[in-house]
């Protein structure tokens, strides 16, 4: 199966291989620790304030020799680190970070990164400085330092784009795409898009579970900030991708309408209208995802008024101590009982919530038999039993329905189609296969068979979800890993311990691979009278092919 989101991963693993280069080299560099720098938090932070030096005055055309990063070493030092060191060791530590961490003394760093078009790795090559000869105070003759494009990618990356410009820019770009007709492309921007519009709606979620925590932990600014964001995510999505939308429906029509048999499409044209049909489907989530977050931007709102009241109504509220503020002045002067509605009578100043019985309060509390709660409690444990058992019962006759329709389709898989498949070590492998299209044409013809097969739609669901997330079951791996780790007898229902379970019965066949996947020639699968909430129901499903690999 191809995934498109994979196919410029060398090009995201370049950006990635910048860092991961950079920190390989200054780790487990015992030379940080004498001169002070201990934690690896402080390592990085002078890397790369020490990059963002070389950057600047590349930019000023000015010389940076070691001389000048030393200097700027110990002035950072003596201003913020604090390390007991001095200029000579600066000037050292420069050398270091220049030859050794940045250039690795002249020998050629790269990262691996691995290529899903041509199915390879890739060599990655990372370069942050080089140097040149320059000539100071007449003839003396020093090497200076410039950062290289991996060096201005990799520092200018550290500093993106603001939060509220980040949904523009990307929405900017989809459009010039799309006017390209690059379909390809928007179908990444459209895409990240798409994730913006995620990331600003769990933003919301998580301000709002700080609210409920404690509404004084989130403060003023923060709040106005994620206003703004969801106000200008929210005028601007809607009427934008509304059109979008429709333009990218047109496009698709005029294509659908020009090859009115799609067998006639170029492989051209059939990716154009894949990407189309792509593009509109992340339209369509995209308006879906904005009406979330208009919601949820005014439940944010909501949320936020109430707890700010709620903390206002408390700071008003003045509160006694019932030792020092009546029990004791009472016990100082007893006379003081003649007025102590003066104290009470805010606690009655409104309706009480529930219903206070003072004849039950003040009724005589008589001690309960041991016997009694000797009874009562065997009464509970009894009941508790029962319920416990019943519970069980229940699990394991529905397990053995989920049991039974596994093993209908691996046995209408290993009874299938058969393909000789190469010798294996000097046993015969052979394939089994069978289609979900081919068992409901089976089901009219054999009795018990539909029964076997579909318990009920939920649960024939349930299967066939977890075999096409699995796809591939090794189940010698499968076995391994059950055998390292102890696994308690499942509550629930589990397809590869029921395929390992299975495997294990099956004798005649040693099963070594079970593998399903979902036909996309538009054919399905129909099974009448299914039943189905408390009735039944026909089910149509995408039709699924079942292969079974086995060893005579």
């Amino acid at each position: 199966m191809r995934y498109e989101f994979l196919e410029q991963f060398t090009r995201r693993m370049k950006y990635v291989g910048r860092y991961a280069v950079l920190l390989r080299q200054s780790m487990n560099r015992q030379l940080w620790k004498q001169y002070g720098f201990e934690s690896g938090d402080e390592q990085i932070n002078l890397l790369f304030a020490v990059l963002l030096y070389i950057m600047e005055q590349s930019l000023k055309d000015e010389n940076c020799t070691v001389d000048d990063i030393g200097a700027f070493i110990d002035d950072l030092n003596t201003s913020y680190f604090q390390k007991p060191v001095g200029y000579d060791e600066c000037r050292n530590l420069a050398d270091f970070i220049i030859n050794v961490i940045l250039s690795n003394e002249g020998q050629r760093m790269s990262f691996e990164g691995y290529d899903f078009d041509t199915l390879s790795k890739q060599d990655i090559s990372v370069s942050y400085v080089n140097n040149k000869i320059v000539y100071m105070d007449g003839d003396v003759r020093r090497t200076s330092y410039y950062l290289t494009e991996d060096g201005y990618n990799l520092v200018l990356s550290t500093l993106e784009i603001e939060d509220n410009l980040k949904l523009t820019v990307h929405e900017m770009i989809f459009e010039l795409h799309l006017k390209k007709q690059s379909y390809d492309k928007a179908v990444n921007d459209i895409r990240s898009v798409f994730q913006l519009l995620q990331i600003q709606l769990r933003k919301i979620q998580e301000a709002m579970v700080r609210i409920r925590r404690n509404a004084l932990c989130y403060s003023v600014d923060e709040y106005r900030k994620i206003l703004n964001e969801n106000l200008d995510t929210i005028s601007e999505t809607k009427e934008k991708f509304t059109a979008y939308r429709r333009q990218v429906r047109d496009r698709t029509r005029e294509l659908e309408q020009m090859n009115l048999n799609l067998s006639s499409l170029t492989p051209k044209e059939e990716k154009t209208l894949s990407n189309l049909r792509l593009i509109d489907g992340y339209l369509g989530r995209a308006l879906e995802e904005q009406q979330k977050i208009l919601g949820a931007h005014l439940d944010l709102k909501s949320l936020y008024t109430h707890e700010l009241e709620q903390l206002s109504q408390m700071s008003a509220i003045r509160r006694f101590s019932l030792t020092s503020d009546l029990y004791d002045k009472v016990l100082e002067d007893p006379s003081a009982l003649d007025r102590i509605e003066l104290f009470i009578r805010p606690l009655f100043s409104r309706d009480p919530e529930k219903i206070y019985l003072p004849d039950k309060a003040c009724a005589p509390q008589r001690p309960v038999r041991r016997k009694t709660e000797e009874e009562e409690n065997e009464l509970v444990e009894d009941a508790d039993r029962t319920d416990q058992e019943e519970e069980q019962r229940r699990v394991r006759e529905k397990l053995a329905q989920y049991r039974e329709s596994v093993e209908e389709l691996i046995s209408g898989a290993v009874h299938g189609h058969l393909t000789e498949l190469s010798p294996r070590d000097g046993h015969g492998r052979t394939a089994g296969s069978c289609t979900l299209k081919e068992f409901a044409g089976r089901c009219p013809k054999e009795d018990g068979l539909q029964e076997k097969l579909i318990p009920d739609a939920d649960k024939f669901k349930e299967i066939m979800v977890e075999f096409l997330k699995g796809r591939t079951f090794d189940i010698d791996a499968l076995r391994k890993e059950r055998k390292e780790n102890l696994m308690e007898e499942p509550g629930d229902f589990s397809l590869s311990e029921m395929l390992l379970d299975l495997s294990d019965r099956m004798k005649e066949h040693r099963i070594y691979m079970v593998e399903a996947m979902k036909i996309d020639d538009g054919s399905t699968a129909v099974f009448y009278d299914v039943p189905y909430n408390g009735g039944s129901s026909d089910v149509c499903c995408s039709n699924v092919l079942l292969r079974v690999r086995w060893e005579d």
